[in-house]
């Protein structure tokens, strides 16, 4: 597991990130290790719109996209769960080509890289945009 800061970020996604965010923003990313390597985690079961919300949060964009526009994209991995089952999941990572800062112990890290009061606000402001232009998008009323 990485550290990306906004240098490291593609530049039409650092745009939108510096209209919310600190310069000292960072984020959490998969980055690319070998099979021993370990992140703990917590496994959500998610409908298909948590996971647009999701993709919507992660700038994950579209395939047509440019790459400059697109943040992280989603990654197959195994789960190891508690009870030694395994199961595949989806998350995100970084693209090909992206750099980040630096390396963290995946098993031991803090929960918030940033200001948890700044991090809720943003993402629940982020989650209402969405939803409201997807009502748009669909021709529904909008509040």
């Amino acid at each position: 597991m990485g550290i990306q800061t906004l240098r490291d970020v593609p530049t039409g996604v650092r745009t939108i990130l510096e209209k919310v965010w600190p310069g000292n923003f960072q984020s959490y990313t998969i980055v690319p290790g070998n099979d021993t390597e370990k992140v703990r985690c917590i496994v959500w079961d998610l409908t298909d719109l948590q996971r647009k919300l999701v993709r919507n949060w992660e700038i994950i964009g579209e395939d047509q996209d440019p790459p400059e526009n697109r943040w992280y994209e989603e990654k197959k991995v195994t789960v190891v769960l508690l009870n030694g089952s395994e199961i595949e999941a989806v998350t995100e990572g970084l693209r090909e080509g992206q750099s980040f800062d630096r390396i963290v112990d995946g098993e031991r890290y803090m929960t918030f890289l940033n200001d948890p009061a700044l991090f809720k606000k943003i993402a629940t402001e982020a989650r209402e945009d969405y939803l409201r232009q997807l009502a748009e998008s669909q021709g529904l009323p909008t509040s």
